[in-house]
């Protein structure tokens, strides 16, 4: 499937970092939950399988932003 802004998926977070968390995707690519998205109070733990949506696709530099 073709990724589009605002499409939910879920995804298996597999990084965690001070800014952020890397998730990959149902279709195996990875995207950046930044942690500026992220509820002060929620934490996830790596592995966890969360339902995000896509934010921004740059194609060119292969970047994926998501959203909760």
């Amino acid at each position: 499937d073709k990724i589009k802004v605002g499409m939910k998926c879920n995804g298996k977070i597999v990084h965690k970092a001070d800014y952020g968390y890397l998730i990959e995707l149902e279709n195996g690519l990875n995207g950046l939950l930044p942690i500026n998205f992220v509820t002060k109070r929620v934490e996830f733990d790596l592995n966890q399988t969360i339902n995000v949506s896509i934010n921004r696709v740059n194609f060119e530099k292969q970047k994926i932003s998501l959203k909760l």
